[in-house]
């Protein structure tokens, strides 16, 4: 795919630790679909507000693995690494293991409903919605086409 994908950390003081949560909220009007409101109920250390624009600035400005084009993913590209079978969870957990939560937001707005993002659900590899201030994990990528 071209993609290559963040791997958090086990350490809860870390930016990046596996557990930390985040509310979407995105500079681009384009990403935001119209939708202007923020509010952080996500739960992260060092990176203040807890939403997906402030950590993908952070992980950028870090330049993790050496780079500075880390973004959120888009459905296609996070459900090509969920693993759609009769195990659950929807995951490869050699690579992934530290997925310990399952909805993990997405670079995309929900078209209808602009207060609303697109997410993967790791328990079953399946796509839905929720509210963009509900606090959900991220996995950040670089690579691929946005």
């Amino acid at each position: 795919t071209g993609l290559v994908w963040e791997i958090k950390e086990t350490d809860p003081e870390h930016p990046r630790y596996f557990g930390h949560t985040y509310s979407w909220w995105m500079a681009s009007e384009q990403l935001n679909g119209g939708f202007t409101y923020h509010m952080s109920p996500g739960v992260c250390t060092q990176v203040e507000p807890c939403e997906t624009q402030a950590y993908v600035d952070w992980v950028n400005k870090q330049g993790l693995c050496g780079h500075s084009d880390w973004r959120l993913p888009s459905i296609r590209e996070l459900v090509s690494i969920a693993v759609i079978s009769n195990e659950i969870p929807a995951f490869d957990k050699n690579y992934f293991a530290d997925t310990i939560k399952p909805r993990f937001f997405t670079s995309q707005t929900y078209a209808t409903e602009p207060s609303r993002a697109w997410y993967v659900y790791f328990s079953d590899g399946s796509v839905s919605s929720t509210g963009k201030s509900d606090a959900s994990f991220l996995r950040l990528v670089r690579g691929g086409q946005p």
